[in-house]
């Protein structure tokens, strides 16, 4: 008869693991839902706000000028290298 009590309490301890499980996922997918919607908000946001700089901007070509150049330091290097051996 101690069995029986002992494996009805693990039993009774077993289903209240799971109805706790059950319910920390539950809260933690309404959690994750929450921060989504919030993430997708924040996102449009900055996407509007980009859009915002996007269009106020232009592609330019700039060239640089001969006058523009100018090299402080050369190097050459060479490594004697033969064909054949």
């Amino acid at each position: 008869m101690g069995s029986a009590l002992s494996k009805a309490g693990r039993l009774k301890k077993e289903k209240m693991d799971v109805a706790r499980a059950e319910e920390r996922f539950y809260f933690l997918q309404n959690q994750m839902t929450d921060l989504e919607a919030q993430l997708n908000e924040e996102m449009d946001i900055l996407t509007r706000g980009i859009e915002k700089y996007k269009e106020a901007t232009r592609e330019s070509l700039v060239r640089p000028k001969n006058t523009d150049i100018n090299i402080k330091a050369f190097g050459l290097a060479w490594i004697p290298v033969r064909i054949g051996e």
